[in-house]
């Protein structure tokens, strides 16, 4: 009798497990189907925008001349030659990425335009 009922019982979880997968199978193909419409539905857009307009898109960022940045941090330095300023002051009060002014200011050291104190502030260098 043990036998039977611990065999009904192996039975039924079995049967409840394969109804849950069966249910889960039915959301994974429903969402599949909702992706190939996606899918679709992006092609379609793709050949209304098509190339010749991500051209006119890419088109419209503008790209500071060559040197520009450089330009604008030592005009911006030159100016205040009593000061000392962070990077952070410094590209803000340019409006460059940070990196770019990094890069900068390395870029000006090396030409001896400026210096870096042992603060790691950046000045004019004294001519």
């Amino acid at each position: 009798m043990y036998m039977k009922d611990l065999k009904d019982n192996l039975i039924n979880s079995l049967n409840e497990l394969l109804e849950r997968l069966e249910a889960e199978k039915q959301e994974l193909e429903d969402k599949i189907g909702q992706l190939e419409k996606n899918i679709v539905s992006l092609n379609s857009l793709d050949s209304k925008v098509g190339p010749h307009r991500i051209v006119e898109i890419k088109a419209k960022r503008r790209r500071r001349p060559r040197g520009a940045n450089l330009n604008l941090v030592r005009n911006f330095l030159s100016e205040n030659p009593d000061k000392r300023f962070s990077v952070p002051e410094i590209s803000d009060s340019v409006k460059i990425p940070r990196t770019s002014c990094w890069a900068t200011l390395g870029r000006l050291q090396k030409k001896g335009v400026i210096e870096k104190d042992i603060e790691g502030y950046w000045k004019a260098a004294q001519q």
